[in-house]
């Protein structure tokens, strides 16, 4: 028994010695991993070697990563909207609104013309205001300018100012479209003159009426006029309570048929 417990012990005290003597490894580096730096340009997470390397953007790069890259290169998707200060054509900025522009100018242009011959050649009676604006073949549909033409507008705007030396043409409202206007007017004058062959009665009138007028170039080619000459001879007396006057005749009135013989029977 002392035998067996000896042998143990010296055993044991072999094996410790022989564990005393091996040589302790030294530890070993810890390897670099090979996980792949983040997406986006996260340097935290980049090995020293490639932090000071500029980082060029992935496809799948986010915008974050893209601008902290800094890269000027980059292309402005299709569908992202222009920068500011340019318009698509057709729209407002673009070719289509320096188009409607034009058209905004022409129409101003011809409705300061309309006034000029209303306020110069009506009111004034200067006719040669006529001349810069209306073409000498102006087709005219109002039946008061008889002769047609520029002519044919001189000729009335004389007789009627002749007939009424104090009318006065009043623009009320004035509206352009393309190459058109139309215009409400209030006429006002004494009838102070022959006109039309209708003696003077020195009454005054107050009427309304319409003008459409077609431009080309900034000169008048074409006139429509509407105006309430029934209103207007109403007031001067010449058509009173709306009815004709009745002209006395020289011949001698028809005698009455004889009435026929009652039947006595």
């Amino acid at each position: 028994m002392n035998q067996a417990i000896s042998f143990l012990a010296v055993s044991a005290m072999a094996i410790s010695l022989a564990l005393a003597a091996k040589p302790v490894q030294p530890a070993q580096p810890a390897k670099a991993s090979k996980t792949a730096a983040p997406k986006g340009g996260d340097s935290s997470h980049t090995p020293s070697t490639l932090a000071s390397a500029p980082l060029m953007p992935s496809p799948g790069a986010s915008s974050s990563g893209s601008s902290s890259a800094g890269s000027s290169s980059a292309v402005t998707p299709s569908n992202q909207a222009p920068p500011t200060g340019t318009a698509p054509s057709g729209t407002l900025g673009g070719s289509g609104d320096a188009q409607s522009s034009a058209t905004r100018s022409m129409v101003d242009a011809n409705k300061a013309a309309y006034r000029t011959v209303m306020e110069e050649c009506m009111n004034r009676g200067n006719l040669a205001a006529a001349d810069r604006i209306i073409v000498k073949d102006l087709v005219d549909h109002d039946p008061g300018n008889l002769v047609g033409g520029l002519d044919g507008f001189k000729k009335f705007v004389t007789a009627w100012r002749g007939a009424f030396p104090d009318s006065r043409v009043e623009v009320i409202s004035l509206v352009g479209e393309g190459d058109r206007i139309m215009a409400r007017t209030r006429v006002t004058g004494t009838h102070s003159g022959t006109f039309n062959g209708v003696a003077p009665t020195n009454k005054r009138f107050a009427v309304e009426g319409f003008d459409e007028v077609m431009f080309k170039n900034g000169m008048a080619v074409e006139h429509w006029g509407v105006s309430d000459q029934l209103g207007m001879m109403k007031q001067l007396g010449i058509m009173p309570n709306g009815t004709p006057q009745q002209q006395p005749s020289s011949s001698p009135a028809p005698a009455k048929p004889s009435a026929p013989p009652s039947n006595k029977y």
